[in-house]
């Protein structure tokens, strides 16, 4: 699972009968990241429900929970469970048009993120003049090509002039950025 969330909770229940022999001796846990080993510490009363909270104190890293159940009988069963904290935001760019350009349809391009929950969508927005002020003169989208992190998209006729053109990229967690923005400047008159 991924989240953006730096908290999580654990929740969990023992289904074993309670008698003299049986029932639950101890509750250990441990979070880990990447693949090292864990480290136990008593998370719980030995109670039928209980829960776990943890605040990580790392973003964009992999997460791993762990819980041990021991019961009277010297019994222990593990079971763990996985997450990953996103909060990067891809990042796309504008590598084209900039300076000149004698065609009133230029394509826009330029690098796109493609990590995991990477949206293929790339938002263009395109500014009359030498900055990004006011509303767009024109917005639409390209599809990035995952594979090569790139996007590319003809735009619809523009007049001679000069414009700003910014592309935002957001991921399935609502991370999200703008690129810098590019200036170019459209001229078809010889």
């Amino acid at each position: 699972a991924r989240t953006t969330s730096l908290d999580a909770t654990f929740t969990f229940s023992d289904s074993e009968a309670r008698d003299a022999d049986t029932g639950v001796a101890s509750v250990e846990c441990a979070v880990t990241t990447g693949v090292a080993s864990p480290t136990y510490a008593n998370c719980g009363l030995t109670t039928a429900v209980t829960s776990y909270s943890y605040t990580s104190i790392a973003t964009d890293t992999s997460l791993k929970f762990w819980l041990r159940v021991t019961d009277l009988a010297g019994n222990s069963t593990v079971v763990t469970r996985s997450w990953v904290i996103d909060n990067s935001a891809p990042l796309p760019t504008v590598l084209a048009p900039t300076g000149r350009t004698n065609t009133a349809t230029p394509s826009v391009s330029g690098a796109a993120g493609n990590a995991t929950g990477d949206s293929l969508t790339i938002t263009l927005k395109i500014y009359a003049g030498a900055s990004v002020s006011g509303s767009p003169t024109i917005v639409t989208t390209s599809r990035a090509n995952a594979a090569a992190s790139t996007y590319a998209e003809v735009l619809s006729t523009l007049a001679d002039g000069t414009y700003t053109v910014t592309a935002t990229q957001a991921d399935d967690l609502g991370n999200s950025t703008t690129s810098a923005p590019a200036t170019f400047t459209v001229d078809t008159t010889a």
